[in-house]
Formats: structure tokens, C-alpha cells, sequence
């Protein structure tokens, strides 16, 4: 048997440290809060892609920009987690490289990092593979 302190483990919301109860194990959050928003946001995908009439899958916006490495995939700047659920020009969000709009589906391999005014900016646009940098985006 097991003596000793319990081992503290990062919510998967905030990344506070916490110990699990006494037969909650598998607790990935520190409270039901960080629970509710995680499957919040989560889920949110899910219905905007059901309102394109496009194919969805279960994508962890978190999970993505750290696959990214905090990284905007269209400006290539780095994106400070710090400023994720601000409205600061370099807050990093999860953006579809192909948009529902336009029939890409909401899926892990669609989306990636961005800048929320890379964002903003690319809108529905699809990439050219030709174009420069600067004009890389296009709206068709």
C-alpha cells in the first residue's frame, strides 16, 4: 500500500496544480468549473460545424496550439499563451486552414495556431500555393 503524499497533478483548463480526491484517479481537473468550461469550449466547435452541414470531430483548441507550439501557422510569430481569451491582437486562437464556410471539416488536421488579427484577416480565405507571404490569403 501506498504511503505518503498524493501525488499533485495540472488541470487540463488552467493549469493549476491539484491532488485528486481519495478514489478520483482519473480527475483531470481541479474543480467542476474548469470541467464545465473545458467541455464548453470543446463542444462549441462541434455545433458551429453542425450549422455548416460540415463533418466534426471532438478537437481540444489547447491541445491544438500546443501541437503548434504557440506558433501562428500564417505569419509563422510566436503567440503568447498568456493572452489566449483576450481580444489582444496576438492572442493565439485555433483557426481552419480549410473554413467550414468553404466545406473544410471541423477536424484536428484542419485547424491550427494563428493570431487572432492573422485570424480575423485571413477570414474565409483559402491558401495559394504561389502567392508571397503578404498576399497569401485570398478570399474566392
Amino acid at each position: 500500500m501506498r504511503k505518503g503524499p498524493k501525488p499533485e497533478r495540472s488541470c487540463r483548463e488552467c493549469q493549476r496544480l491539484f491532488t485528486a480526491e481519495y478514489g478520483d484517479k482519473r480527475r483531470a481537473f481541479c474543480s467542476d468549473t474548469c470541467s464545465a468550461r473545458n467541455n464548453h469550449r470543446i463542444s462549441k466547435g462541434k455545433k458551429r460545424a453542425a450549422e455548416h452541414g460540415v463533418d466534426a470531430g471532438r478537437i481540444d483548441p489547447i491541445a491544438v496550439l500546443e501541437r503548434d507550439g504557440w506558433r501562428c501557422h500564417i505569419c509563422g510569430g510566436h503567440a503568447p499563451r498568456e493572452l489566449r481569451g483576450t481580444f489582444a491582437a496576438e492572442a493565439p486562437e485555433v483557426d481552419h486552414i480549410i473554413p467550414m464556410s468553404r466545406g473544410g471539416r471541423h477536424i484536428e488536421s484542419n485547424v491550427a495556431c494563428a493570431h487572432r488579427r492573422c485570424n480575423i484577416e485571413k477570414g474565409d480565405g483559402l491558401a495559394l500555393e504561389d502567392a508571397e507571404p503578404a498576399r497569401r490569403w485570398v478570399h474566392r
